[in-house]
This record gives structure tokens, C-alpha cells and sequence, in this order.
């Protein structure tokens, strides 16, 4: 008899809980940012530079890169070329070819004495390997796990 009523409990519940989801309708951006100017104007590389972080500076590039197979060819060249330092921050950091080609890239910039710092989210790298986060944990560069939230940043 208990075993009944928790069976037709969890039955209930289930159905209750996809009636809901099925409820939630379609979801779209019902507003659209106002433009006060355009991309030539001084003002926009302004407003860029605090919605992207770090500021945009003079002698910068800015591309317009869609999905991964114009990203991370873009992103990877501009490592493999960086002579000063590197700073990466990135919430999605997977395993595989494309995420070994990234330690790969930056453990040989860091061993060429460019100064790589990179900021992991811990919940878009949990399906990181841990032996690609050992290969990034080279002599001289500071390691630390900030938050099991804020993720890993390491650096030389």
C-alpha cells in the first residue's frame, strides 16, 4: 500500500512538473537595446571596452569571430604569436584536440617568457582533464584554485 502511494506520488509530481516546463512558452528578448551612436563614434570603444572588461586600447584589433571555427584558429594564432604576455579568459574549456592545442600553445609561450595568465570558470571547465591542468602548472607560474565558483587562475 505505501509503496503504491509513493509510486502515485512521484507519478503526480512528475507529471505536475512537466505540465509546468510545457507552460513556460516560447522565450524571447522582448527588448531591444536603444544605439545613442555609432561605431565610429570615440564614445563606443568606450562603452566596449567596460561591458568586455578590460579596457580597448589604442593600436587593438577588433574581429568579428562566429563559433569555433573562426574563434579558435583566431584565438590560438594570437597565442602562438603573443611576445609579452597573455591574458585568457574563457568559460568553457573542454578536453580534446581543441583544448590540447591550447595548453600545447600556452605552456610553449610560457616557457618562451611570455606571462600567461588564465582565468578558468570551475562550472564551464568541469569536463577539463586534470592532466591539462597539471601540464599548465609550470615552474615559476602562480597556481591557485579561487573558489570552487570563481574557477582556476594561473600565471607567470
Amino acid at each position: 500500500m505505501r509503496i503504491s502511494l509513493l509510486i502515485s506520488l512521484l507519478a503526480v509530481v512528475l507529471l505536475t512538473v512537466s505540465l509546468l516546463s510545457l507552460q513556460a512558452g516560447d522565450k524571447r528578448i522582448r527588448y531591444e537595446l536603444p544605439h545613442y551612436f555609432g561605431v565610429e563614434d570615440p564614445q563606443f570603444l568606450n562603452t566596449m571596452g567596460h561591458l568586455l572588461g578590460p579596457g580597448i586600447l589604442p593600436g587593438n584589433r577588433i574581429t568579428d569571430l562566429q563559433n569555433g571555427d573562426q574563434i579558435f584558429p583566431a584565438m590560438l594564432t594570437a597565442i602562438r604569436g603573443a611576445r609579452e604576455s597573455i591574458t585568457f579568459e574563457t568559460y568553457i574549456y573542454w578536453s580534446g584536440a581543441i583544448g590540447k592545442k591550447f595548453s600545447e600553445a600556452l605552456c610553449e609561450r610560457a616557457r618562451g617568457g611570455v606571462k600567461v595568465h588564465v582565468m578558468l570558470d570551475w562550472v564551464g571547465c568541469g569536463k577539463m582533464e586534470g592532466k591539462y591542468i597539471d601540464e599548465l602548472k609550470l615552474p615559476g607560474w602562480r597556481w591557485s584554485n579561487i573558489t570552487r565558483c570563481a574557477g582556476y587562475i594561473w600565471g607567470g
